[in-house]
């Protein structure tokens, strides 16, 4: 099975709930970018080296992204932030 970019971006922009098998493979930016979409910070949960962001969509869809605590505290992430969400890379499954 291969999942591109493209159809991680597509599910980005048309299917945010279904975003939680795609955890690592997301990015949170300050600003807009093509395919991103406009979420707001819900709630920050540390553990371990890593940091889970449960964020609302503007649609009103839950999101949920996994990062390191090290690019947590380098974005500067707080409850109530509105922020963008896209696919960050491509991967293939052979």
């Amino acid at each position: 099975m291969t999942t591109d970019l493209r159809q991680q971006r597509s599910l980005v922009a048309e299917r945010p709930a279904q975003l939680e098998r795609f955890l690592s493979e997301l990015e949170i930016e300050h600003e807009p970018a093509v395919d991103s979409v406009e979420a707001m910070i819900e709630r920050i949960t540390l553990f371990g080296f890593d940091a889970r962001v449960e964020l609302s969509a503007a649609e009103g869809d839950a999101l949920t992204v996994q990062l390191t605590r090290e690019r947590l505290e380098l974005l500067e992430l707080d409850e109530g932030q509105i922020v963008w969400v896209r696919a960050a890379r491509e991967r293939t499954f052979a």
